[in-house]
Parts: structure tokens; C-alpha cells; sequence
């Protein structure tokens, strides 16, 4: 396993639920183009 601080930009992430977002800028990019939000604000439980 990992931690959200091994990411690096160009890394591509898939959720549980199967979404695919790419780091960007420390922001998560879905396949659309759409900015979600900054890797600071996802919580790992």
C-alpha cells in the first residue's frame, strides 16, 4: 500500500468506485478535463 504523499504528477488514480482521475498541478483531473479538487483536500481514512 501507499500514501497520498507517493503521488506524483502525471500519476493516474482509480477510485473504489472505478472513476479515473490523473494529478495534475496537485489538483485530480477526471478523463473530461474537469479540475476536482486539490490532493490537500481528500481525506485518507
Amino acid at each position: 500500500m501507499f500514501a497520498k504523499s507517493d503521488l506524483k504528477d502525471g500519476d493516474i488514480v482509480t477510485y473504489r468506485d472505478g472513476r479515473i482521475r490523473t494529478l495534475r498541478d496537485e489538483c485530480m483531473i477526471d478523463e473530461d478535463g474537469y479540475i476536482g479538487l486539490d490532493l490537500d483536500d481528500y481525506n485518507v481514512k
